[in-house]
This record gives structure tokens, sequence and C-alpha cells, in this order.
């Protein structure tokens, strides 16, 4: 195994934000992309992240299966600059790192023993679309956030709701064709979810200028950001079932 990239940032900044949620997790390296896959510990959330072989100017696998902690990846992954090119080698059984710059720095992490069989990633049919710009979502996030610790997502005919309500305190966006940073939009659907997890993946904005909303009523959120042909990087979330 061997891969050289110029661009170990756009690599650092999708696994910090799957880092956001997973502690550990193995990096399957197939021919054309490496792919990971993960429940968060609490069943939650799952991170599916696909980093195609076209973000590295030398790709050599062979099918390699490496479980990593992420937490101790990211850190390693943060001490490149921006300038450097990033190496990553096996060395018996550990991942090398060698960061390629003024200087040839290298680090070492050792592979640990996978939790289970790798994730499934679920079949799921959702009736409502949305894309937006990154910072549209953000901003409505921060807002609710101040409020309450759920949000609601509602599309209905030309208009997409992101509202939340605490006990003393309402929000609400309201998003249609016309309003700027509303890419598209299609279906009609409701549903809760947890303002904590959504916070966490809005860590991956830095990916793209857009991401991509799907979900149905009280039904898993599925988000997506998609960095060309580089990043594939997908969320799905739990809803929020109000009991009666």
């Amino acid at each position: 195994m061997r891969l050289v990239t110029s661009n170990p940032s756009i690599i650092k900044n999708a696994i910090e934000a799957a880092g956001e949620l997973i502690t550990e997790g193995s990096f399957v390296l197939e021919k054309d992309a490496i792919r990971f896959r993960a429940m968060d510990p609490a069943g939650v959330s799952m991170v599916v992240l696909t980093i195609f072989n076209s973000v590295f100017d030398v790709y050599e696998v062979n099918g390699e299966n490496l479980t990593l902690n992420l937490e101790d990846l990211i850190k390693v992954l943060r001490r490149a600059k921006a300038t450097d090119k990033m190496e990553l080698t096996m060395e018996e059984n550990r991942l090398k790192l060698t960061f390629k710059g003024n200087a040839i720095r290298s680090f070492s992490l050792p592979l640990i023993e996978p939790l289970g069989e790798s994730q499934k990633v679920p079949e799921l049919e959702f009736k409502c679309k949305v894309e937006l710009d990154v910072e549209v979502l953000r901003d409505a996030i921060k807002d609710a956030s101040m409020v309450s610790d759920a949000v609601t997502l509602e599309l209905s005919g030309n208009t997409f709701l992101i509202k939340a309500s605490g006990d003393s305190q309402e929000f609400s966006m309201e998003l249609n064709k016309d309003t700027p940073g509303l890419i598209s939009m299609e279906g009609e659907g409701k549903a809760k979810y947890s303002l904590d997890y959504l916070g966490k993946m809005m860590k991956a904005s830095s990916l793209a200028d857009s991401l991509t909303l799907r979900f149905s009523t009280d039904y898993p959120l599925q988000l997506e950001y998609k960095a060309l042909d580089k990043i594939d990087l997908v969320f799905i979330l739990a809803p929020r079932i109000e009991s009666e």
C-alpha cells in the first residue's frame, strides 16, 4: 500500500467531520476509493465517507482494511501543512504518515482490532429532497440551537420550513423557490431531528458550498456533502418521534 496526495487538507477535513460522531472505524482501500462507514456509539447516526482515488497523486492499494482510532488519526492529520505532500504506507501492523515539505516528518499509528462486522448502509427511500447552500443550513442550525435542542424540517408545496420551539422561545426560517441559497426542493414531509447531531454534521461545511437533505415524515435524515470527484460524505440521522 502506498498513497501520496498534494491535498492532505481535504482528507483531514472529511475525517475531522466523521470524528465528531465516530471514535474509531475501518477504512477499506478499494480500487476506486477509500471507503469508511460506522455507527456512532449511541446508535443514533451513521457516517458514510468515500475518498475517491482522484484525491491522490499515487494510489497503490490491495484491498487493505485499516481500523484506526480517529482521534489519534485526526491529531496527526492536523500537523500537515498546506504545502506538504502526504504519503501513507504500512509498516508491519502500523500506518505510517509522512509529511514532505521543508522537512520530512513521519508519524506511526497502530492498527486496532475492529469492534465487529462492517456496518451496512441502510436502504432508505426518501420522499423529500432539498439542495441548498451550506451557509443557509449552518445559520438555521445555529439560530434554532438558541431556543431548543431539536429542529423540525417541513417541506410542503413550494415552501421549506426549518423551525424550533423551546419553553418560551420559537424560531423559524422559511425558504421558497425564490430564496437565495435554495437550489432545489421536491416532495412533502415533516420530521424532527437532534440539533446537537446536526451541529456536529455541519463541521464538514468546508468540503462543499452546497449540500443535499433527504427525509420523509418521521423518518431518518440523510445529509450529503459532495466535493466534485474527490469526497462524498453522507450522514444518516434517526428522527425524534414525539410521544403522544
